[in-house]
């Protein structure tokens, strides 16, 4: 007899808002988007709102490495003094996998996630050091997991506190980072002396994992924490291991494995995003930037001078259900092929198309079919805008 399942559907909100602080030439800001990967389904992406004096084109792109995608967004020549601002919302469905079981699991190369790099040098000999503290005699890769998770968030208490009150009135910033924005000495290394907020937390914890042969990478998404109550300025980076016999596990400093509904992954961290990152006082500080602007394309991550720019984040779990198998499964299989074709057809010349605004609109109805409870609605209003995109992208 099948189990009943539970699944949750999770919200985000973001907004950006652009200042030109210089004539500048027409630019493209990337932005990271929702992924579908493993227990994790996009149901819709909706640009809610863009006020700009420029001309302002949008679509959905592959970023370098799978399963990561981004939002571009093309932005008209901008004259000293523009502002811009976009504002956008998702929903995403979650299988709240039980975690920390045995299972069958396909052999993948993991290779790449055990090496160091600039902003987690694993091969640092202080964090060797006390990675092979934490492991002790023990060979239970999980509760070794669980002690670095936790050591990475606690270590060093009392300067995560200061850090954390200096980085929000924007101290270490004005004095070493002329955009104002991303924080400094966000590295593992950086974050073993003098501790740090999520960003370096998890550098360390990754960090810690390589260097006792634990493949590690670090991810990024949208936190669901605060809900409606507050406005991040950041993102939330947490981490992800991968244990023989369990597969790809997540983390967050603090809490290993972690609830699958505490936050919405958006980002996927590759080594060479890493190497962006950087370490100590260079541009990113350690964070692997998950929105960046270029004039050139899409590898361009360093910042453009001229530009000031203030982000906000929040999300929420919006409701949970518990289903037979079958019918979650039949959830999760109409919302994955819905969103497989939406972004491909997902681009701004579209949403002025009358046909394409008309089944745009039954995507929406669909997702509050959802949110209201009718699940079976919901996969009968789905399967129908299923059609209509395919009829319009044929």
């Amino acid at each position: 007899m099948l189990k009943d399942q539970k699944f949750s559907i999770l919200y985000g909100e973001h907004l950006l808002d652009v200042t030109a602080e210089n004539d500048l030439p027409y630019l493209h800001l990337f932005h990271s988007i929702p992924l579908a990967y493993d227990n994790q389904i996009p149901i819709i992406f909706n640009i809610s709102k863009i006020n700009s004096p420029v001309s302002v084109d949008y679509e959905f792109v592959d970023d370098v490495n799978p399963p990561n995608r981004l939002l571009k967004i093309g932005l008209g020549g901008m004259s000293r003094g523009d502002r811009i601002t976009i504002r956008f919302d998702y929903f995403v469905v979650i299988r709240d996998d039980v975690v920390g079981e045995k299972k069958v699991v396909n052999v993948e190369d993991v290779e790449i996630w055990k090496k160091p790099s600039a902003s987690v040098q694993s091969n640092n000999l202080l964090i060797k050091t006390v990675g092979r503290i934490l492991k002790g005699l023990s060979h239970d890769e999980m509760k070794i997991t669980k002690r670095i998770s936790y050591y990475s968030c606690f270590h060093n208490f009392f300067f995560t506190l200061v850090r954390h009150a200096l980085e929000r009135n924007s101290l270490l910033n004005r004095v070493f980072m002329p955009d104002k924005y991303w924080p400094v000495l966000s590295d593992a290394l950086s974050s073993l002396i003098l501790g740090g907020l999520c960003n370096a937390q998890t550098n360390l914890a990754v960090a810690l994992l390589r260097s006792i042969g634990i493949p590690a990478r670090v991810l990024i998404g949208t936190s669901m924490f605060y809900g409606k109550s507050r406005w991040m300025d950041a993102q939330h980076y947490f981490f992800e291991c991968f244990l023989p016999g369990y597969g790809w596990i997540k983390g967050t400093p603090g809490r290993f494995p972690d609830d699958p509904t505490h936050c919405i992954l958006l980002r996927i961290s590759y080594p060479e995003d890493e190497e962006t990152a950087g370490n100590g006082l260079s541009y990113y500080g350690g964070s692997v930037p998950w929105f960046w602007f270029s004039e050139e394309g899409l590898n361009q991550k360093k910042g453009l001078s001229g530009l000031r720019v203030s982000p906000g984040v929040r999300g929420w779990v919006e409701c949970g259900f518990t289903e037979k198998k079958e019918v979650v499964d039949e959830v999760l299989n109409v919302t994955k092929k819905v969103w497989e074709i939406y972004t491909q057809i997902f681009r701004s010349d579209n949403f002025v198309d009358e046909r394409f605004i008309r089944w745009f609109a039954c995507h929406k109805d669909s997702v509050k079919l959802l949110v209201n409870g009718d699940v079976k609605g919901y996969v009968r209003s789905m399967n129908e805008v299923y059609k209509n995109y395919v009829s319009f992208f044929g």
